[in-house]
């Protein structure tokens, strides 16, 4: 008998924990003329008093998030005008139904539903603008609403209800200006409702509907591939831009690169700016006026540095050693430097970034010749000496043992660098003499070779 007790206490203290965990909060709130009542996040009622209400968007520690069915119906001859909170998404069924005194009201950014006859019978209501979040219109939202004269529509997938069979949206209305883009379901809508023009609907498109190309070329003397953002800033409104981004390649000529852009913009004056690495940013104005606009081919001027060069050598011989830039068949800057010291280093000023062609020949080393995309201000270089027969830009008694290899005959699958860098005594051939030379260098007996 216990356990049975005990099991009824346990059930039913559970049911009451049930009934907490889906009780919702519900009370009262106080607005001009009266009160409204919340319950879980949804206005409703109001009293029959109320003048003005502006409903929170949070109550009894929950967003308010609906305008429930017939909810200020109480209230529809005195009702003059109401704030919806940023929180809401649905307007339900007959919520102010016959408030006929309403003459204005914002719908919130967020509502995505507004219900069967939501606003039917809101005669005092001249204009209203649809948000793009509402995803539906009912049947007969707004019927009734006599004075309505615009509807501002911004969303182009917005739902709107009309039927052969009598469901409509609008139902009942004449005389009413549309204004949305163009091939937006407002648009079919028109056509639809009022297919002959007797109720006296106009669709007019929204002005930034009309749009012009504005297209042109964007050219780089660089001949490193990069791209560029462009901006048009409206001078009638500066905090909107439209931007686009080209990419630059290199031209059939491989002496600079090019990209082409095109952009659809509203007629107007606009800032045009193109941003790129590497370059300074250009500004133009460009005016759209009710046709397309090809922009004048613009140039780019790089940003210049000094470019500050280092090449290194393990060999301290060689007296000066030639550095030149060439960009296709043209010579852009030619140094020398003393590279005795196994160091040489040299500047060059006004520096464009690009791709070069480097060359830095030195005696008694193999010639450098490497394409270079150079882009920051430092280039350091190793240039390889005669005597280094292994590559590792070094000389010591490693390149003594290949050389004694290759003269040898031990190592035959040679390249012809290593070949080259092996022939200390310039004779065409590997042999003992250029072991023994590389010995002495190294011993300090002989300075150079």
């Amino acid at each position: 008998m216990s356990i049975l007790k005990n099991l009824s206490r346990f059930v039913a203290a559970a049911a009451a924990v049930m009934l907490m965990s889906v009780s919702v909060y519900a009370g009262t709130y106080a607005v001009t003329g009266g009160n409204i009542t919340i319950e879980g996040g949804i206005v409703t009622a109001a009293d029959k008093t109320v003048t003005s209400a502006v409903i929170p968007s949070e109550f009894g520690g929950e967003k308010v998030t609906e305008i429930g069915q017939s909810a200020f119906y109480k209230a529809r001859n005195n009702l003059k005008s109401v704030s919806l909170p940023d929180t809401l998404t649905k307007i339900n069924f007959s919520a102010f139904k016959n408030c006929s005194g309403l003459t204005e009201i914002s719908l919130p950014p967020a509502l995505e539903v507004i219900s069967d006859s939501a606003f039917k019978g809101c005669s005092g209501i001249t204009q209203i603008t649809i948000p793009a979040s509402v995803a539906n219109v009912e049947n007969s939202a707004f019927s009734g609403c006599s004075g309505l004269k615009t509807v501002t529509v911004e969303g182009a997938d917005t739902q709107f209800v009309f039927t052969a069979s009598g469901s409509d949206s609008f139902y009942g209305l004449k005389d009413i200006t549309f204004i949305g883009s163009k091939g937006s379901n407002i648009e079919k809508y028109v056509d639809a409702a009022d297919p002959n023009h007797e109720r006296n609907f106009t669709f007019e498109a929204t002005s930034a509907d009309t749009v012009y190309a504005v297209s042109g070329k964007i050219i780089s003397p660089l001949t490193n591939e990069t791209s560029a953002d462009i901006a048009f800033t409206p001078s009638a409104d500066a905090a909107k831009a439209y931007s686009t981004k080209v990419t630059l390649t290199r031209a059939a000529t491989l002496d600079h690169t090019e990209g082409t852009y095109s952009v659809n913009l509203p007629a107007g004056i606009y800032s045009m700016s193109v941003t790129s690495d590497t370059h300074k940013t250009y500004t133009t104005t460009v005016t759209v006026s009710n046709a397309a606009v090809t922009v004048t081919d613009i140039t780019l001027e790089p940003t210049v540095f000094t470019l500050s060069g280092t090449v290194t050598t393990p060999a301290k011989f060689g007296g000066t050693c030639t550095i030149s830039f060439s960009s296709g068949d043209k010579e852009i800057a030619k140094e020398t430097a003393d590279i005795s010291t196994g160091t040489a280093s040299y500047s060059i000023d006004n520096f464009k970034p690009g791709y070069y062609r480097v060359k830095i020949t030195a005696n008694r080393h193999i010639g450098y010749e490497k394409t270079e995309n150079i882009s920051s201000q430092t280039l350091t270089t190793a240039l390889r000496a005669i005597g280094d027969a292994n590559g590792d830009n070094k000389l010591n008694n490693d390149d003594v043992k290949r050389i004694i290899r290759l003269a040898s005959g031990l190592n035959t699958a040679v390249a012809a660098e290593d070949i080259a860098a092996a022939d200390i005594n310039g004779n065409s051939r590997h042999d003992i003499g250029d072991a023994i030379l590389l010995v002495k260098y190294l011993n300090g007996d002989i300075t150079e070779y």
